[in-house]
This record gives structure tokens, C-alpha cells and sequence, in this order.
């Protein structure tokens, strides 16, 4: 919900941070940090100039974690080798949304919401991440033998979207869940936590 909030405040905030170009004050770069950044708007709430004190009251509101938007629902799909991504529908946040308001009830469908679909794709590196970390000892051999990832790889989804609608308040999330649980049906979370 956060990013859903800075995009509200953002253009008007780099050039109020950081004016120009990095590479042409590269030492004023080297000094824009998190925690400089972190003081400069908060300062902003008490300036004289109008604009900034609005732009340092919106800041204040994103540091204070008061955000327009809250999670009603979060749902993954994990697609696994083999097994065709329906783009049609899940790479495509805006018909997403069009289709999660068609499956809420009438008086619902007009609601503020917004969809957001992120997408990952395991690629592991040649050595894989626990490539060196596993070995075994076998008595009736000379040395140690090293494990590889092969069959954990196997089990992996190849790739995975995360589906997350959110709203200005909490009073229609059941109806938003029921709604885009209709719309995912049964591919939706594995019952594990890995």
C-alpha cells in the first residue's frame, strides 16, 4: 500500500531532494541517503512556502504509515514447468480489476480499488544457491561426495504472480476476497508456508 501512496508524492519530491543530475554533482549524490532523505521531508511539514508544507504533510502521512490504501486480499499462483501461464488475464492488472468489480455485488462495483500483480521468475544461478553448502560421507568410499540441487530445483514453480487488491478501508474485504477467489479458482495458495 505504501507504493500506492508514493506515487501521489513522489514527482513533486526528487526535485525538491535532488535537483540535476547525479552524475553531474556526484558529491551532493554521495550525501543523498536514506536517512537525509528521511529528515528533508520531514522538515518540509513546517515550512513557510505552501507548497512544500502540503508536500511535507502528504510525507508526513506516508511516515506515519497513515496510507490512502490497505491490502484487502493478497493471492499467489505458482506455475510450474510445464504448465501454461494464462497471460490473458494474470499479467494484466487492469482487466484483473475490471474482472474482481464484475464479481462483487452491484451496490460494490463502483468501489475505489486497485490491483496489483507482481511477477517473479526463479532463474538460479549455475552454482545454485546451496551448490558447495551439501555433501556426503560415504564410509565404503574414498572422500566425500557433493549434492546438488537437481531434484529441489525439480519441485520449484518456475514462476510465480502475486495478486494484491487494495482499498481505501476494511469494510468490503470479504466480498473482494470471495470475489477475486471466484476469479483465481483453485490455482491460488499452496496450503505450505514454503
Amino acid at each position: 500500500a505504501l507504493d500506492l501512496a508514493l506515487e501521489d508524492v513522489f514527482p513533486d519530491t526528487m526535485p525538491r531532494l535532488f535537483p540535476g543530475n547525479p552524475l553531474e554533482h556526484l558529491d551532493a549524490y554521495r550525501r543523498f541517503t536514506e536517512s537525509s532523505f528521511l529528515v528533508d521531508v520531514g522538515r518540509w511539514e513546517e515550512s513557510s512556502e505552501p507548497k512544500l508544507r502540503d508536500l511535507g504533510q502528504r510525507w508526513a502521512a506516508i511516515l506515519s504509515r497513515n496510507v490512502g490504501w490497505k491490502m484487502a486480499c493478497e493471492r499467489t499462483i505458482n506455475f510450474h514447468s510445464g504448465a501454461a501461464e494464462r497471460t490473458t488475464i494474470y499479467s494484466e492488472p487492469d482487466l484483473v480489476e475490471q474482472r474482481v468489480r464484475s464479481g462483487l455485488p452491484v451496490g460494490l462495483q463502483s468501489i475505489p480499488l486497485r490491483v496489483d500483480v507482481a511477477r517473479h521468475y526463479h532463474r538460479p544461478s549455475a552454482r545454485r544457491p546451496a551448490g558447495g553448502q551439501n555433501f556426503l560421507l560415504n564410509p565404503g568410499e574414498d572422500g566425500v561426495q557433493e549434492l546438488n540441487d537437481d531434484e529441489l530445483f525439480r519441485g520449484l514453480p518456475t514462476s510465480f504472480a502475486i495478486f494484491r487488491v487494495y482499498t481505501k478501508d476494511h469494510r468490503h474485504d470479504a466480498a473482494i476476497i470471495q470475489s477475486l477467489g471466484a476469479l483465481l479458482g483453485d490455482a491460488g495458495d499452496t496450503k505450505t508456508n514454503m
